[in-house]
């Protein structure tokens, strides 16, 4: 007969790090009563010997004790808590000594960080404020949510003045970081029998998703590969090293890791790791076998490699930069392994599912690594939920983190997306977050969801756009009039769209300047597009896209398909076009048609239907499937509630240009009226802060930029143009770093006599000088294309911008300011010496005879004249 059964135990909570560990002893300590709000009580749930179940919440320090110990000594002291909370002396003494040896071995660790803090070195238990500019975006990010309690694992920020250091400085750096990371972790301290594994993040003071390089594990070596075996088990050990040697690979023989991806995949069976691993770390001893063995080393080698990336990029980061220039940041964060077996997994939690609005949405992958899924490189489980109970089960993790997400979406003032990270090992599973950004969701998603917080007094925001929910559908007696090109994976749900279709960046914004509906077709999309993607009516990728570009479309609501090639479909780049499985063709310019609700694109142009929503709210008879009633129910009511904000918004509410830019764009697109007086009343309210947003405008943003400032009275863009023009003279901006052309964009279009009349002599020069330079980068477009922005930039700044063809009739927009009877002799004399030598050729071009400018013989040039002088008030002149 068999004894008792002994007892069971298993641990969800969250993952410890030095700055909860200290906030818990501080409030023992002081007894303080309120935790910090990101904070979590980890739950032991036990069975007894008996047969009896229980809970039991165990302190922050009881956690780290039991989060990466051998199972034996988890349940040992799992034991130990149960006993000392049912009256148990002994144990209750015990677990006292190891609360004090544990409290005197975290005072150290957080007075070593504490002493390593400078302008060079930040740890995260740091209680400073620091600029993204010294930290990075992600960093300060990170520094927050530690701040708040939530579970960000251990790390160490290596700042942007680190950069400039020499070598040797830059190598003690690194040695002391490394050392405050492992006192921070454990690892000096013997808390953790792991070796000291972490991610490596290289970050910019702006949030560029996917444009700086992350090295996951390093610190793997050779000789550490025993302990890890020993603490993560040999399969998470293996995949540890291989995804080590990967990024090692990759770097030192990329034509190597270019040929051979398969040995990398995610998916890899066990069975052909070992030779993978092989293979790889073959190549890696033959470049540099202290790579291998190094710890150090390779993590020198690393940073070495991120600052080299860094470097071979300015041209990119200092055009998303909006040519500010900016160092980077290195944040060498606790590795959490989520490859340790089907229990451990990676993934990114919605609060507001980001197509419904309603409920909550995972995306997972087990026994990978995060980077597989956020680059798209492995495939999710989906999973929508309205009560966290549903989740409970499958990711008790998770469960256990979820009444953490409103404090976030308070934070953010908007539903939140996060990137996560669980880990696994027996019964114990520890909830890392990674990364907290706001959420990108479809229209109806985002309406829903922000009314419902904006009623709850959560966010004080308005929603994102309704872009969606007032899009036509396409009428079904259009679709067997098309012929079906090929399916694809829909992003938005019921969203459609007629466009005609281009291949290039330059090609699409040639489209969209001529006024076409654009779809933008690529196989991928790297980060340098995402300025263009933000402006197209369509999104075409033939391969699956990355989790951020899926972001900007739904933000947008760009109606997008992805994953063409998996039906078959290739990219033609030599004649420009697509073609299917039955080798169809579409070319550059013609016409296509995409439809979300039938994954399909099809050639042709449909003909579409006033939007379902729109018919609804009017009460007519709309077809709904019985899922969709209570969902249109439900939208319904959000969108009379949105209209009601937006017409109740005041000016004094928005805070930001690109916040006034989204609204006029996409909230109030058919509203002229409306949006007018809001734009208007918004620039008297914040002038400078207009003027100041508009010098910092980037490259892509000119139709967004150039439709708020077409909506302002004349007498505000006159107070607007010469604000800007003084502070160019002041501080010496022009072309790229005058707003990237936005200037000469804006003057790109006829103004009245009466604008020019309010210029100065010096001012007018500057603004012939705006002109000729915005003249010149549409020229550069055209030459280098939008699709090679660093390039262009290059060309911009450094290579010089040639000439462009100046004559009476290219300038004839211009003619007002000599109408206006503007001094050009004193504008020609007043254009400073650094400006475009062109900008005094303008100026001579408009004191020219008139008759250059209109042919007397002509009716139609001479009423045209005549309509201008007319406009100026000035009697039209006999000749000269």
């Amino acid at each position: 007969m068999s004894g008792p059964r002994p007892p069971r135990f298993s641990v969800q909570g969250h993952y410890p790090n030095l700055r909860t560990l200290m906030a818990g002893l501080d409030r023992r300590a002081e007894a303080v009563a309120a935790p910090l709000p990101g904070a979590s009580t980890a739950v032991i749930e036990y069975e007894t010997e008996g047969g009896l179940t229980g809970e039991l919440g165990v302190r922050d320090g009881d956690l780290l004790l039991i989060a990466h110990s051998p199972w034996e000594r988890v349940a040992e002291h799992c034991a130990l808590v149960q006993r000392a909370r049912s009256g148990d002396a002994d144990a209750a003494r015990t677990l006292a000594g190891r609360s004090e040896e544990l409290s005197r071995r975290l005072q150290g660790a957080r007075r070593r960080a504490e002493a390593a803090e400078s302008r060079f070195l930040v740890p995260s238990t740091s209680g400073q404020e620091h600029p993204a500019e010294l930290v990075s975006d992600k960093g300060q990010t990170l520094l927050k949510l530690g701040r708040l309690g939530y579970p960000v694992p251990d790390f160490v920020i290596l700042t942007s003045e680190a950069y400039s250091e020499p070598e040797a400085s830059r190598r003690h750096l690194l040695q002391e970081a490394l050392g405050v990371l492992a006192a921070m972790t454990g690892r000096e301290s013997g808390l953790s029998e792991a070796p000291l594994v972490f991610a490596l993040r290289c970050a910019m003071p702006n949030y560029y998703p996917g444009v700086m390089p992350t090295f996951l594990n390093v610190g793997v070596t050779e000789p550490a590969m025993s302990s890890l075996e020993r603490v993560f088990g040999p399969e998470a050990a293996l995949k540890m090293y291989l995804n080590n040697l990967r990024n090692l690979v990759m770097v030192v023989d990329r034509p190597a890791y270019l040929a051979a991806p398969e040995r990398f995949r995610a998916d890899l069976p066990p069975s052909e790791r070992p030779d993978a691993v092989r293979w790889a770390a073959a190549i890696v001893r033959r470049r540099d076998p202290a790579l291998l063995t190094d710890a150090f080393y390779q993590t020198s080698f690393f940073i070495r490699e991120g600052y080299r990336y860094f470097e071979s990029n300015q041209d990119l980061l200092l055009t998303l930069a909006r040519g500010k220039r900016q160092m980077p940041a290195m944040i060498l964060q606790q590795m959490v392994c989520t490859a340790r077996g089907a229990e451990s997994y990676a993934g990114v939690l919605f609060s507001r599912h980001s197509r419904t609005g309603t409920g909550l949405q995972l995306e997972t992958a087990r026994g990978v690594f995060g980077e597989e899924i956020m680059t798209g490189g492995h495939g999710t489980e989906q999973t929508a939920f309205a009560d966290g109970k549903q989740v409970k089960d499958a990711f008790p993790a998770v469960y256990h983190f979820l009444p953490k997400l409103g404090e976030l979406e308070r934070q953010l003032e908007a539903p939140v997306m996060l990137e996560f990270a669980v880990e696994s090992a027996g019964r114990r599973q520890l909830f890392a977050l990674l990364q907290a950004n706001t959420a990108g969701l479809t229209g109806r998603a985002a309406v829903i969801a922000v009314t419902d917080l904006h009623q709850a007094g959560a966010v004080s925001r308005k929603p994102y756009h309704i872009k969606q929910l007032e899009s036509d559908t396409i009428d079904p007696r259009s679709i067997p009039q098309m012929a079906r090109f090929c399916g694809g994976v829909s992003i938005l749900p019921r969203a459609a769209v007629s466009a005609q279709i281009y291949f290039s960046a330059e090609a699409a914004l040639a489209g969209k300047r001529r006024g076409e509906k654009v779809c933008f077709a690529k196989r991928a999309y790297g980060p340098g597009d995402t300025v263009v993607m933000q402006e197209m009516d369509a999104i075409l990728s033939l391969t699956s896209a990355a989790i951020h570009v899926v972001t900007i479309c739904q933000s947008f609501g760009s109606p997008s398909l992805l994953s063409l090639e998996t039906d078959g479909v290739t990219l033609d780049e030599e004649s420009r076009c697509l073609v299917n499985a039955a080798g169809e063709r579409i070319g550059e310019g013609e016409w296509v048609t995409l439809s979300s609700r039938r994954q399909a694109l099809y050639k042709g142009r449909a003909k579409f239907t006033p939007a379902r929503l729109v018919g609804y709210m009017r009460g007519e008879p709309v077809p709904l499937e019985e899922d969709e009633k209570p969902v249109f129910k439900e939208l319904a009511y959000a969108y009379h509630y949105y209209q009601r904000l937006m017409r109740g918004t005041q000016s004094d509410q928005i805070s930001r240009l690109s916040e006034l830019v989204r609204i006029v764009n996409l909230d109030l697109r058919g509203s002229d009226h409306e949006a007018r007086t809001l734009i208007n009343s918004w620039f008297d309210g914040r002038e400078s802060t207009y003027v100041d947003e508009v010098l910092r405008c980037e490259l892509g943003d000119h139709l967004n930029q150039h439709r708020v400032f077409s909506m302002l009275t004349l007498e505000r863009k006159t107070r607007f143009f010469r604000a800007a023009l003084e502070r160019c003279a002041t501080e010496k901006l022009s072309g790229y770093t005058a707003g990237a052309f936005m200037l000469g964009r804006f003057l790109s279009t006829p103004l009245p006599a009466e604008f020019w009349r309010t210029l100065a002599p010096a001012a007018l020069g500057l603004a012939a000088n705006e002109w000729v330079l915005f003249e010149k980068y549409l020229q550069i477009l055209y030459d280098v294309g939008e699709r090679h922005v660093s390039r262009a930039r290059k060309t911009l700044l450094h290579d010089g911008m040639g000439e462009i063809p100046l004559s009476p009739r290219k300038v004839m927009h211009l003619l007002p300011a000599r109408l206006a009877g503007c001094d050009l002799g004193a504008a020609r004399a007043a254009t400073p010496d650094w400006a475009d030598a062109q900008a005094r050729d303008v100026l001579d071009l408009l004191a020219r005879p008139y008759t250059d400018f209109y042919d007397a013989s002509s009716p139609w040039s001479r009423d045209e004249f005549e309509k201008l002088c007319k406009e100026a008030g000035t009697p039209v002149p006999s000749a000269g």
